[in-house]
């Protein structure tokens, strides 16, 4: 099974599914399409580990967002 690592995404979407373009450096390297209801089925459970990591180690993690805006001084 091939094994990618992205540290960025794209997100589209059509009124049948939706699509997630990982992003490595800002290139595409990989497209996953999504039913919605597998999309929202992932989101609840990325959602519900990443918590667990926070309550094991006490801490909030960043999103790419906050880190995006501390480098703009607090600007969206």
């Amino acid at each position: 099974m091939p094994k990618v690592y992205a540290n960025g995404f794209q997100i589209g979407i059509s009124n049948a599914d939706m699509h997630v373009i990982l992003t490595l450096a800002g290139r595409p390297i990989q497209v996953m399409f999504l039913s919605y209801t597998l999309a929202k089925t992932l989101h609840e459970k990325l959602g519900g580990v990443v918590q667990e990591f926070e309550t094991q180690v006490d801490r909030k993690m960043l999103t790419t967002d906050d880190i995006h805006e501390a480098f703009q001084g607090g600007e969206k």
